[in-house]
């Protein structure tokens, strides 16, 4: 069975699915019965597949994935482990405070700081939709190719505004879904994505945010319930000799 490599060996996470993974220890787990069951050809071994999905998020924006140079299996143990990214997958998504402006001759400092406020929102909650992206993407490419293939890492988005980071989201997670869609057929299941996220680019950046949130919610368990209801075609793993005294 494959390990997620990046931590002590103690704490390699055993062979698990979970149909609505809620932390990084689940998705890693779910990765790892991702890889058995593309290894044991319960899944589509095609390389070609497996090049369309990688060329189609690579392809998505000039603001989306690249091939990393790790496999999916030690860029999962190596950067999905940190006790902060943790949390930050965990948590609730932060709620934008309502801004109530200030009549024109109050404004100042306080509507500054309103604003302030709101714009570290918006960043918190970009960074938690990018990481969500990232585990969904590098979940398809474990279905599609293992998780001894390279790992899709988003490009570095410190020079990129706002809108230009939701703009890549959106498009990735077009990209996700279109995938999905293509797997489930495959496996006879159905991709049911958010409805509302058709026009939501025409939002302000809270209303964008939720959008991606609920299309994040489809998608992780979509790919929870295909990896659960697939591993019962998994060969029953051989039970480890116990050691005698």
């Amino acid at each position: 069975m494959p390990k997620i490599t990046g931590q002590p060996v103690a704490n390699v996470i055993p062979s698990q699915s979970h149909a609505a993974p809620k932390t990084l220890a689940e998705v890693t787990q779910n990765l790892i019965v991702a890889d058995r069951l593309h290894k044991a050809g319960v899944f589509s071994t095609s390389p070609q597949l497996g090049t369309v999905a990688r060329d189609a998020f690579v392809n998505a924006g000039i603001n989306g994935f690249v091939s990393a140079p790790l496999s999916i299996a030690t860029y999962a143990g190596s950067a999905w482990t940190g006790e902060a990214i943790k949390g930050q997958y965990t948590s609730q998504t932060p709620i934008l405070p309502p801004v109530h402006q200030p009549a024109p001759s109050t404004q100042g400092a306080t509507y500054a700081g309103n604003v302030s406020t709101q714009n570290a929102n918006v960043d918190t909650r970009l960074a938690l939709a990018e990481l969500r992206i990232e585990v969904v993407a590098n979940n398809i490419m474990a279905i599609r190719e293992g998780t001894d293939a390279k790992a899709l890492k988003l490009v570095e988005r410190d020079s990129q505004s706002p809108g230009e980071r939701l703009a890549a989201l959106e498009a990735l997670y077009d990209v996700a879904e279109n995938q999905l869609k293509m797997i489930g057929e495959e496996n006879d299941m159905i991709l049911r994505p958010y409805k509302g996220a058709s026009g939501a680019t025409a939002g302000t950046d809270g209303s964008r945010l939720d959008s991606l949130d609920k299309r994040f919610e489809a998608v992780n368990k979509f790919i929870g319930k295909l990896i659960v209801l697939k591993a019962t075609d998994l060969p029953v793993e051989p039970m480890a000799d116990t050691p005698t005294v």
